[in-house]
Formats: C-alpha cells, structure tokens, sequence
C-alpha cells in the first residue's frame, strides 16, 4: 500500500524502487507492479542508467511473475521477446511463451497473437489454417477477442483470396510485385486501412440519402412553393 499510495501521488520511482523490494523477497504482484512501472516509464525513469537497462531489468520482473504461474506475465514475456525489449529480437522464443500462455492459461491474447505469427509466419513455417484456428480459438474464449479477431479474420480472407489468385492468374505475381514496390512489404495493412475507411463512409452516405428522400417524400402538398399568377 506504501508503494500504491507514492504511485498515485506521482512518485513513481520510489513507487518502483519499493515494489522491486518486495519483488526480491518473492510477493508476484510486487514483480508485475514493478515490470510495468518500467516498462511504462522506461523513458523517464530515473532509477536504471538507460532505457535498454530499464528494459532490461523489466523483462526479469516479467519473468519471476511468469515463473509464479500469472498469465498475464507470460504473455509480456512473448512481447518482449517479439519486439527485442531487453534482449534480442527471437520469434522462436515469443511463439514459446505464446503457446505456453494459450495451452496452460488459455490466454486469448496469446492465441490471437500465435495466429498472428502463423499467418505471417514468424519463427515458424507460414500456416494460413492454423492461423484461422487460433483465431478462433480466441474469440471462443474471450468476448473481448471478437472484434480484433473479425478484423483478423477479414484480412485472412483477403489472403486466402490472394492465394488463390496467385495459383489460377499469372496477373497476379506482376500486381503483388507492383504493390511491394510501391507500398512496402506491409501494403495489406495499409489496403485493410483504406477499406475500413471507406466502409463507413459509404454508410453514412447512404443512410444520408434515405433520410433526404423520406424527408422529400413526406412534404404537405400546401408546403409545395406555387408560382405567383400572372398579371
């Protein structure tokens, strides 16, 4: 409570200091509290020389909690390993902790990140169908997966379309080269954006336009402007 209450007056490293305390004598929420107050702070802090360190020691944090079975741990474990916070960039391990995550905790952030990595096939072979089922698998577990994962899922179809383009229309390997070229390597994001912007104006353009032509059609006959009668 000492530690909460500096946290909640501004002092966030005495707040740190005293939680990575408590995180040495073994307390788990002391070590997440710690690995987050750092990780958020990392920039600003003033307890570690530099932000690589701060990172560093944030990562070790994450790792005791996720060593005392708190899920939530493991899966940051995951993003530091993807991201290379505190250590090298290594996708083999954040796939580790990922399905560590999904198998023994039934993360739903895991899984969805396991089919992330599946579909663009980082640290492991590139599998299209097991990226769908980890989708899935995480909109089955959590409500709040299902809006993240009906995006996901729209941008998998998308690709399974392409797929299948590239095997049955020759056009089409000159058409994804031009769109490397042009847009980058990640030019799906940026095609998805681009959709999800227009959808919704779309929308509102058509609802726009039935509201005018009810509007119109529900006008009294004496509204009507008659035209003055001639002299």
């Amino acid at each position: 409570m000492e530690a909460y209450n500096k946290y909640s007056k501004g002092a966030v490293d005495e707040a740190a200091f005293n939680y990575m305390l408590l995180g040495e004598l073994g307390y788990e929420i002391a070590q997440t509290n710690f690995a987050h107050i750092v990780e958020e702070n990392a920039k600003t802090q003033q307890l570690f020389h530099t932000e690589v360190e701060a990172f560093k020691w944030s990562l070790l944090s994450w790792q005791r909690s996720a060593n005392q079975q708190y899920p939530f741990a493991r899966v940051k474990l995951g993003d530091f390993n993807y991201y290379g916070l505190g250590t090298n960039t290594d996708y083999s391990a954040a796939l580790n902790h990922y399905k560590i995550a999904a198998d023994n905790h039934h993360s739903a952030q895991a899984m969805f990140n396991l089919g992330y990595m599946h579909e663009q096939g980082l640290g492991l072979e590139k599998d299209l169908h097991l990226a769908k089922r980890y989708y899935d698998l995480a909109a089955e577990t959590s409500v709040d997966a299902v809006v993240p994962v009906a995006l996901a899922m729209l941008k998998l179809r998308a690709i399974f379309f392409m797929d299948y383009m590239k095997d049955n229309f020759a056009w089409h390997s000159a058409l994804i080269v031009f769109l490397d070229s042009t847009l980058g390597p990640h030019w799906d994001f940026f095609v998805m954006s681009v959709l999800l912007a227009i959808i919704p104006y779309l929308l509102l353009q058509y609802w726009q336009n039935r509201r005018q032509i009810a509007a119109a059609a529900q006008i009294p006959v004496d509204h009507v402007p008659v035209p003055p009668a001639a002299e």
